[in-house]
Protein backbone atom coordinates (compact mmCIF):
# COMPACT_ATOMS: atom_id res chain seq x y z
CA UNK A 1 0.00 0.00 0.00
CA UNK A 2 1.15 3.60 -1.22
CA UNK A 3 0.46 6.69 0.17
CA UNK A 4 0.82 10.13 -1.99
CA UNK A 5 0.53 13.28 -0.33
CA UNK A 6 0.32 16.38 -2.45
CA UNK A 7 1.41 19.06 -0.95
CA UNK A 8 1.00 22.99 -2.75
CA UNK A 9 1.88 26.14 -0.73
CA UNK A 10 0.51 29.03 -1.71
CA UNK A 11 1.31 32.73 -1.31
CA UNK A 12 -1.93 35.39 -0.33
CA UNK A 13 -1.47 39.16 -0.94
CA UNK A 14 -3.27 42.02 -1.84
CA UNK A 15 -3.32 43.52 -5.60
CA UNK A 16 -3.14 47.28 -6.09
CA UNK A 17 -6.75 47.20 -6.26
CA UNK A 18 -7.23 45.64 -2.45
CA UNK A 19 -8.43 42.43 -4.03
CA UNK A 20 -6.82 39.13 -2.14
CA UNK A 21 -4.22 37.64 -5.11
CA UNK A 22 -3.67 34.09 -4.69
CA UNK A 23 -0.26 32.74 -6.02
CA UNK A 24 1.35 29.36 -5.79
CA UNK A 25 4.84 28.73 -4.94
CA UNK A 26 5.45 25.02 -4.16
CA UNK A 27 3.84 21.56 -5.16
CA UNK A 28 5.46 18.78 -4.30
CA UNK A 29 4.31 15.01 -4.13
CA UNK A 30 5.35 12.78 -2.13
CA UNK A 31 4.65 8.94 -1.90
CA UNK A 32 5.69 6.43 0.72
CA UNK A 33 5.19 2.26 1.14
CA UNK A 34 3.07 2.37 4.34
CA UNK A 35 4.02 -0.29 6.63
CA UNK A 36 2.05 -3.93 5.89
CA UNK A 37 0.91 -4.46 9.97
CA UNK A 38 -0.71 -8.16 9.44
CA UNK A 39 -1.01 -9.27 12.69
CA UNK A 40 0.53 -12.96 12.77
CA UNK A 41 1.40 -14.61 16.44
CA UNK A 42 5.16 -15.00 15.52
CA UNK A 43 5.37 -11.22 15.25
CA UNK A 44 3.43 -10.58 18.18
CA UNK A 45 6.80 -12.51 20.13
CA UNK A 46 9.09 -10.68 18.26
CA UNK A 47 7.13 -7.54 19.78
CA UNK A 48 7.18 -8.68 23.00
CA UNK A 49 10.21 -10.27 23.21
CA UNK A 50 11.82 -7.03 22.01
CA UNK A 51 9.69 -4.74 24.74
CA UNK A 52 11.14 -7.30 27.21
CA UNK A 53 14.87 -6.27 25.93
CA UNK A 54 14.16 -2.88 26.94
CA UNK A 55 13.47 -1.29 23.27
CA UNK A 56 10.51 1.54 23.58
CA UNK A 57 7.08 0.97 21.61
CA UNK A 58 7.85 2.43 18.25
CA UNK A 59 11.14 0.31 17.97
CA UNK A 60 9.68 -2.68 18.83
CA UNK A 61 6.70 -2.48 16.22
CA UNK A 62 9.08 -1.76 13.98
CA UNK A 63 11.60 -5.10 14.64
CA UNK A 64 8.47 -7.25 14.73
CA UNK A 65 6.94 -5.16 10.96
CA UNK A 66 3.83 -3.64 13.34
CA UNK A 67 3.46 0.52 13.00
CA UNK A 68 3.42 2.44 16.49
CA UNK A 69 -0.34 3.14 15.62
CA UNK A 70 -1.07 -0.78 15.20
CA UNK A 71 0.57 -2.31 18.07
CA UNK A 72 -1.94 0.70 20.60
CA UNK A 73 -4.73 -0.65 18.41
CA UNK A 74 -4.13 -4.37 19.10
CA UNK A 75 -3.98 -3.65 23.02
CA UNK A 76 -6.56 -1.48 22.70
CA UNK A 77 -8.90 -4.44 21.08
CA UNK A 78 -7.25 -7.41 22.60
CA UNK A 79 -6.94 -7.80 25.99
CA UNK A 80 -5.00 -11.14 25.46
CA UNK A 81 -2.09 -8.42 23.71
CA UNK A 82 -2.75 -6.12 26.37
CA UNK A 83 -1.27 -8.78 28.86
CA UNK A 84 1.33 -9.75 27.25
CA UNK A 85 2.82 -6.84 26.46
CA UNK A 86 2.21 -5.39 30.21
CA UNK A 87 3.90 -8.71 31.02
CA UNK A 88 7.09 -8.00 28.89
CA UNK A 89 7.13 -4.65 30.30
CA UNK A 90 7.25 -6.44 34.17
CA UNK A 91 10.00 -8.24 32.82
CA UNK A 92 12.26 -5.71 31.87
CA UNK A 93 11.61 -3.27 34.54
CA UNK A 94 12.83 -6.83 37.06
CA UNK A 95 15.67 -6.79 34.98
CA UNK A 96 16.57 -2.96 35.77
CA UNK A 97 15.58 -3.66 39.41
CA UNK A 98 18.00 -6.43 39.60
CA UNK A 99 21.02 -4.42 37.66
CA UNK A 100 19.83 -1.15 40.46
CA UNK A 101 20.13 -3.74 43.09
CA UNK A 102 23.57 -4.95 41.55
CA UNK A 103 24.87 -1.48 41.77
CA UNK A 104 23.76 -0.12 44.63
CA UNK A 105 25.03 -3.45 47.02
CA UNK A 106 27.68 -5.49 44.54
CA UNK A 107 28.95 -1.69 42.60
CA UNK A 108 30.86 -1.20 39.69
CA UNK A 109 34.80 -1.84 39.30
CA UNK A 110 35.67 2.14 38.00
CA UNK A 111 39.27 2.64 36.69
CA UNK A 112 41.76 4.82 38.17
CA UNK A 113 44.04 6.07 35.81
CA UNK A 114 47.46 8.24 36.68
CA UNK A 115 49.21 10.26 33.89
CA UNK A 116 47.20 8.84 31.59
CA UNK A 117 47.91 5.20 32.27
CA UNK A 118 45.41 2.73 34.33
CA UNK A 119 47.32 1.93 37.29
CA UNK A 120 43.87 0.63 39.19
CA UNK A 121 40.33 -0.17 39.99
CA UNK A 122 38.13 0.75 42.49
CA UNK A 123 34.66 -0.53 43.34
CA UNK A 124 31.74 2.20 43.63
CA UNK A 125 28.32 1.73 44.75
CA UNK A 126 25.51 3.72 44.28
CA UNK A 127 23.68 5.11 47.36
CA UNK A 128 21.19 6.65 44.96
CA UNK A 129 19.45 3.59 43.37
CA UNK A 130 19.93 2.30 47.14
CA UNK A 131 17.49 4.50 48.89
CA UNK A 132 15.49 4.19 45.69
CA UNK A 133 15.16 0.54 45.86
CA UNK A 134 14.38 0.78 49.86
CA UNK A 135 11.94 3.84 49.11
CA UNK A 136 10.20 1.09 46.42
CA UNK A 137 10.42 -2.19 48.58
CA UNK A 138 9.80 -0.46 52.02
CA UNK A 139 7.28 2.74 51.42
CA UNK A 140 6.39 2.69 54.98
CA UNK A 141 9.71 2.82 56.48
CA UNK A 142 11.61 4.74 53.83
CA UNK A 143 9.36 7.18 51.88
CA UNK A 144 9.51 11.34 51.94
CA UNK A 145 7.73 12.61 54.89
CA UNK A 146 6.49 15.98 56.10
CA UNK A 147 5.00 16.42 59.17
CA UNK A 148 3.18 19.30 60.18
CA UNK A 149 2.03 19.84 63.68
CA UNK A 150 0.28 22.34 65.31
CA UNK A 151 -0.92 23.15 68.93
CA UNK A 152 -3.51 25.24 69.94
CA UNK A 153 -6.79 26.87 68.44
CA UNK A 154 -7.00 28.24 64.64
CA UNK A 155 -10.06 30.31 64.54
CA UNK A 156 -8.38 33.24 61.86
CA UNK A 157 -7.01 32.81 58.44
CA UNK A 158 -4.60 29.72 57.32
CA UNK A 159 -1.78 30.90 55.31
CA UNK A 160 0.51 28.11 53.14
CA UNK A 161 3.34 30.46 53.24
CA UNK A 162 5.73 27.63 51.13
CA UNK A 163 3.58 24.82 49.96
CA UNK A 164 5.00 21.53 50.31
CA UNK A 165 7.86 22.12 52.02
CA UNK A 166 7.40 24.50 54.41
CA UNK A 167 3.96 25.20 56.06
CA UNK A 168 3.61 27.91 58.23
CA UNK A 169 -0.05 28.28 60.15
CA UNK A 170 -0.94 31.42 61.10
CA UNK A 171 -3.94 32.79 63.28
CA UNK A 172 -5.66 36.38 63.57
CA UNK A 173 -6.88 37.72 67.10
Amino acid sequence: MFLKVKITIFSLYPDTSGHIKKEQKITQEVSRKMPTSKRTKARDKKFFQAIEAGYGVGMAGKKAGYSRTSVYEYKNDDSYFAEQWEEAKQIFIEELELEADRRAVVGIEKAIYYKGAKVGVQQEYSDTLLMFRLKALAPEKYRDRQEVKHEGKIDGKVELVKPVVNLTLTTED
